[in-house]
């Protein structure tokens, strides 16, 4: 765990942070909402990070889900607070090279944007998703199941853990059944973690996919449509 450091004059806070979402602003300026391990939700104002004058600050440093360390200005009457030190935490080896790879972490990405409200800090949740984050950047293969055992262990931190093949299959019959067989599968997925090999047919993976996420919708009305959807389905 990082320690917080509080520079009464300056109010400097150093912490380990989370990208989830940037948008652009005016020129050469972003907005980045980060998940901080001390601080929760919060978002920033960075300047000139997209000047090629820049060097402060790298664009590279704000892709999706990348893992930082900061020392943040804090202030708390602040809605949007600026960066004062940036660096890479743990830089990937892998994900950027990898389109599969890089596809599951644009769509949890938007998952997680579109799901974490903790504007409080949340540690246990910090670290649960910086370690499947390293653990995926550090697979050379078998990583197809990855965004599914995420999204089943997520849902616990979201407070409506899928405990069991049954459970989801009542609240989802209408929507997707399943047969026996495939409820055995359902089964042993949900007590899986990262590194156990599940062997899954690519229709069958996507069955899981659609329910999963139809199960979050059920639990979560602000989920929406997940736009990233389209290209996970077509490589995993």
């Amino acid at each position: 765990m990082s320690d917080l450091k509080i520079n009464p004059r300056n109010m400097l806070l150093k912490t380990k942070a989370i990208v989830l979402h940037t948008i652009k602003f005016r020129e050469s300026s972003i907005i980045v909402r980060v998940f901080a391990e001390l601080l929760g939700i919060k978002t920033y104002i960075v300047n000139q990070v997209r000047s090629s004058k820049s060097k402060k600050f790298l664009s590279a440093y704000f892709q999706p889900l990348t893992l930082l360390e900061m020392v943040v200005y804090q202030r708390d009457t602040a809605n949007v607070q600026r960066i004062a030190e940036l660096h890479l935490w743990q830089p990937y080896r892998t994900i950027p090279f990898s389109i599969v790879k890089q596809t599951q972490v644009l769509f949890l990405t938007e998952i997680i944007h579109k799901t974490l409200k903790e504007e409080s800090p949340h540690v246990e949740l910090f670290h649960f998703i910086a370690k499947s984050l390293l653990f995926l950047d550090q697979q050379k293969e078998h990583f197809e199941n990855f965004h599914l055992i995420f999204l089943i262990r997520y849902s616990y931190f979201l407070g409506f853990g899928m405990d069991s093949a049954e459970e989801i299959e009542s609240q989802l019959r209408q929507f997707i059944p399943f047969n026996e067989q495939e409820m055995k599968v359902l089964d042993v997925l949900l007590s899986c973690d990262y590194a156990d090999l599940v062997i899954l047919e690519p229709l069958f993976r996507r069955k899981l996919l659609d329910a999963i996420l139809i199960y979050y919708r059920l639990h979560m009305e602000s989920l929406g449509e997940i736009y990233s959807l389209k290209i996970l389905r077509e490589l995993t």
